[in-house]
């Protein structure tokens, strides 16, 4: 019976240690594996011309993620062992096919509004010369030996008259006057607001200066920008070749997409060569890079944040501020 009741207590810690050998080699694989990823593109002067291939895999390969843009056409596919996800990749011809269908559509699109758009011209046209023209409106004439057949009223009307406009005019000159100290109350309520707004906002910005100015705070964020770029190195791409001359059609987007990129120059700036132009829309070049990323360098950048008093310390000042 005793070696009955061990038989079982060791099956269920073989299992025991199985499943626990299983869950190590998982949070190992999603440690220590890396993220691999791939990209290649190529311009020849327009965005149509442009062609994108960019793939990132995890497991040697196991799970698989595939982007291609041809003719401004994205295609994705994902890939998980021999199970393939999302759409099929299409052939060339097909990709052409599909492009020049697309160019016809709009073709046609454009001819009809064009047609439709001299049709109505020509109504119009038609419209106009058939409407007769309208007869000018004679005027009437006027009788000018016309006689007046009121007789001017007397004096006492007269008299009530001009006492009726004095009282009009006293009380349009009150009127104007109650206009006139109310546009001042409004002024002053107005002004009194704005300075109210202004010491508001000189308070908070002492609150938020003294606030980011505390010793504590400041080496905590010394330590997350070391972090960061510590994990910005890391994550670097290990081949990096790129020689874009590229340009949009509203100038104001190129240089955007420029202090943009810039971030990335202190990264990249050895083994890339852009250039803008604001002056047409241009898309030319070559770009290629591979790189990896591990997970546990991630995970190191959130542990050796944790671990940091002023860290901890800041993030609890951060829930707490109130302006």
């Amino acid at each position: 019976m005793l070696h009955i009741l061990l038989f079982i207590l060791k099956i269920i810690g073989i299992l025991l240690a199985v499943i626990l050998g299983i869950i190590v080699l998982c949070i190992c694989a999603v440690l220590f594996v890396p993220i691999c990823y791939r990209a290649e593109g190529a311009g020849s002067g327009t965005l149509e011309d442009a062609k994108l291939h960019g793939q990132v895999s995890w497991l040697f390969g196991l799970v698989k993620v595939v982007v291609d843009i041809r003719n401004k056409i994205p295609e994705y596919y994902i890939k998980i062992a021999w199970k393939r996800l999302g759409g099929q990749k299409k052939p060339a011809q097909e990709r052409e096919d599909a492009a020049y269908e697309k160019h016809a559509e709009e073709q046609k699109d454009f001819s009809e509004i064009r047609e439709e758009t001299d049709y109505d011209r020509k109504a119009e046209e038609i419209r106009i010369l058939e409407e007769p023209e309208e007869p000018a409106e004679v005027p009437a004439k006027e009788n000018e030996n016309r006689r007046e057949s009121q007789k001017t009223p007397e004096k006492e009307s007269q008299v009530s008259d001009r006492a009726q406009e004095e009282t009009e005019s006293h009380g349009r000159v009150s009127g104007i006057s109650d206009k006139i100290k109310g546009i001042c109350e409004k002024i002053k309520c107005t002004i009194r607001k704005f300075c109210d707004k202004i010491r508001s906002i000189s308070e908070k910005k002492d609150r938020l200066a003294e606030f980011i100015s505390d010793e504590t705070h400041l080496h905590a964020f010394e330590k997350a920008k070391q972090e960061v770029f510590r994990l910005l190195r890391r994550l670097s791409p290990r081949v990096l070749k790129a020689n874009i001359h590229y340009g949009f059609e509203d100038p104001g987007l190129t240089g955007k997409v420029l202090a943009c990129l810039s971030i990335l120059y202190p990264f990249v700036g050895e083994h890339a060569q852009i250039t803008p132009d604001f002056q047409e829309e241009v898309l030319e070049g070559e770009i290629r890079l591979r790189g990896r990323i591990f997970i546990v360098h991630l995970a190191a950048l959130a542990v050796n944040m944790l671990l940091c008093r002023d860290v901890r310390r800041t993030i609890k000042d951060v829930k707490e501020f109130r302006l």
